[in-house]
């Protein structure tokens, strides 16, 4: 690995640079269109996943997963680039779960409180763990992230290589790819602070972003996803 990708790497797996450009969002200071952070991106986005790999293996270490690590969400889509389309258009303001749940689910369907609620909370904490969006923690409330305001304008490919590399950095993947250096790695036991029944309910869920590094044209990620059972 290059030293200059290995700086890149650092940056993007601390999150050194995104958090300095959500502060400036909740500042009210963040332009954008600043051509800063499609730099970053394409500065990521250049590094091969080979050397992603290499990083989580030589840099990171084993951590305990729990149960608020765990993502849940009815729609893939309303997690990623549906959430940041659509509060990108409301200028981004600060928003509570039920904010979040009747922007998503704005289809003319009455539901309660509590499914908005729900829906807004699995959705808006699914982009969180994928970089997409972060809480303040002052005011508790939600904003899409820098990156995650330019995740809708990005052409498919660049779109697709952004959330592969989203995906090896959140703290589900970054433990299975650990683990399964060394032989097969059961989900279930990764996710032990999860009851039975909870696990099975989020279990489709990992399926399903696993699923999505498979889609990768970078890199055949079977070689790590056939070593986990689910």
């Amino acid at each position: 690995m290059e030293k200059e990708s290995q700086l890149i790497l650092k940056s993007f797996f601390e999150k050194s640079i995104e958090k300095n450009y959500n502060n400036k969002i909740i500042a009210g200071k963040y332009k954008t269109d600043s051509n800063e952070i499609y730099q970053y991106i394409l500065d990521i986005s250049s590094v091969p996943i080979c050397d992603y790999l290499l990083y989580i293996n030589n840099f990171c270490h084993r951590e305990e997963i729990l149960s608020s690590d765990v993502y849940q969400f009815s729609s893939f889509d309303d997690a990623t680039i549906n959430i940041c389309e659509k509060i990108k258009v409301l200028n981004n303001p600060g928003l509570t779960f039920k904010d979040i749940g009747l922007i998503l689910q704005n289809d003319g369907k009455e539901r309660t409180l509590l499914a908005n609620n729900k829906y807004g909370e699995n959705h808006i904490k699914t982009a969180e763990s994928l970089g997409l969006a972060f809480k303040d923690e002052k005011s508790n409330l939600y904003y899409i992230s820098a990156v995650g305001l330019v995740f809708p304008d990005l052409n498919r490919i660049a779109r697709e290589r952004l959330l592969t590399r989203l995906i090896l950095r959140n703290k589900i993947t970054t433990q299975l790819i650990l683990l399964s250096n060394n032989d097969r790695v059961s989900l279930e036991t990764l996710l032990y602070d999860l009851s039975k029944s909870t696990y099975v309910r989020r279990r489709s869920n990992i399926k399903k972003v696993l699923l999505e590094l498979e889609k990768s044209k970078e890199y055949d990620f079977n070689t790590i996803t056939k070593k986990i059972i689910f």
